[in-house]
């Protein structure tokens, strides 16, 4: 995260969703760009970036993450293959307008989304657990 750090799992989504494995990245060893966090959901994996003003490179470091989790799972934690991977960026404050344009889904497999607030992230991981 660029834009001032956030705490680590700062809408409690380990309290939340106890049947997750949440995973700092940043704790991990990984060099190149990467999002904040990932949720190991069973046969879901979401990839989390949080940011103040959501802006392209935030969308591009999860769709990157997300690319290099599907290719090296076990590098990351995940013990199964997946059968969908989400991207979520976890905003504070606003998103870039171009941004807007961009997220849509880039297959049945990779979902990209946006919350604004942590209900809103909190709603939208509860919708994709259910919906598998």
């Amino acid at each position: 995260m660029k834009e001032g750090k956030f705490l680590t799992d700062t809408c409690r989504l380990s309290r939340r969703f106890r049947e997750c494995e949440v995973v700092d990245l940043d704790k991990i060893g990984l060099v190149e760009k990467h999002a904040d966090l990932l949720l190991i959901c069973g046969n879901v994996v979401i990839v989390i970036e949080e940011t103040n003003t959501m802006k392209r490179d935030d969308l591009d470091q999860v769709i990157s993450t997300i690319d290099d989790v599907m290719a090296k799972k076990e590098r990351y934690g995940v013990k199964s293959d997946p059968d969908k991977f989400v991207g979520i960026v976890h905003f504070m404050r606003r998103v870039d307008g171009i941004v807007k344009k961009a997220i849509l889904p880039r297959s049945v497999k990779v979902w990209v989304e946006r919350a604004e607030c942590c209900d809103a992230l909190i709603r939208k991981i509860s919708q994709f657990l259910q919906n598998v």
